[in-house]
């Protein structure tokens, strides 16, 4: 038996996925996502962060597709601006082979104190006890954008060049900046970009960390109430 099922532009991914299933005969309609972690996955999370008392932030460090990415100088440039106004703490999250990435952020960082760099400390099945341990997270679109989304923290989503009417978080409290450029989106779940064909990612670059940092105090200010 074979299902055939094409997707259209500007419909949810995940919703012709659902369509694939109901052709099969698989019946359901809720594309809420969800993740497991391993058995052991709490105490690892709470070894890594150790007797934290304040609100925790989680910044992905980069994506997989360097299209996307924000960047280290602007999460340097976000991470000190909320460590000066913000009783909080910053926990980075990414990869082992984001490790010297994220090093090179934290020695940019003023107050780094603060900072927990969680990058390649904890595995896949691990990381989302950490993530839903998260007051916000921030990040563009990557699978540990997605992951947050599972376990429902709010989320700050820096879109750049991705189609939001086809992939984005869909649980609440989510709140996407995407510039309004004539070249975005140019890059799709089955058509992908990585490379900026005008050479200047104004998607991103163009995304002020005045604009993401009073989104996150608007957010803190309901995650907290």
């Amino acid at each position: 038996f074979t299902c055939l099922e094409k997707h259209v532009r500007g419909s949810l991914v995940i919703e012709t996925y659902m369509k694939m299933l109901n052709a099969i005969g698989i019946k359901g309609n809720n594309i809420s996502k969800e993740v497991y972690k391993s058995g052991n996955a709490d105490r690892k999370a709470e070894e890594l962060l150790g007797d934290i008392d304040r609100p925790l932030i989680g910044i992905a460090v980069s994506s997989g597709n360097k299209l996307k990415e924000m960047g280290s100088e602007k999460i340097a440039e976000l991470a000190n601006r909320l460590l000066d106004n913000m009783d909080i703490n910053i926990t980075f999250i990414g990869s082992a082979q984001e490790r010297d990435t994220a090093a090179a952020i934290s020695k940019a960082i003023r107050k780094n104190d603060r900072i927990i760099d969680a990058t390649g400390r904890l595995s896949l099945t691990e990381l989302p006890a950490l993530i839903e341990r998260l007051t916000l997270f921030i990040g563009v679109d990557t699978g540990i954008t997605y992951m947050a989304d599972a376990v429902k923290v709010p989320i700050i989503h820096i879109a750049g060049p991705i189609d939001v009417s086809e992939q984005r978080p869909v649980e609440k409290n989510i709140r996407i900046i995407q510039r309004k450029l004539p070249c975005v989106p140019c890059t799709y779940v089955f058509k992908a970009a990585y490379e900026c064909k005008y050479g200047h990612r104004k998607c991103v670059n163009e995304v002020s960390m005045d604009e993401v940092f009073n989104c996150i105090r608007s957010s803190l200010r309901n995650a907290c109430n």
